[in-house]
């Protein structure tokens, strides 16, 4: 049997076996960790998307910010080429 079959064996096995032992489990009921005020309230409104970012703001760029923005990826980048070189051992 080739490499790649056993590879693709190994799952096909495990999944079933998975499968089995979480059967297995003894799980308790889940009325028993809801309290009674979180059953007796009201179920949520469903609401929207589009009404949800309705209140939000767009957010405002300034032009100085690309500016920064460039000074930081230009920063960010010679921190990760000072740390290539470093692991690298150049």
């Amino acid at each position: 049997m080739g490499q790649r079959a056993r590879h693709l064996l190994f799952p096909v096995l495990l999944a079933p076996a998975l499968l089995v032992l979480t059967g297995c489990a003894d799980l308790p009921p889940l009325d028993r960790s809801i309290d009674a005020a979180a059953k007796s309230a009201p179920y949520p409104e469903l609401v929207a998307t589009d009404r949800l970012l309705a209140g939000i703001e767009e957010p405002q760029v300034e032009a100085s910010d690309d500016a920064e923005l460039a000074a930081r990826g230009d920063r960010l980048r010679a921190r990760a080429a000072a740390l290539r070189r470093r692991t690298s051992g150049g």
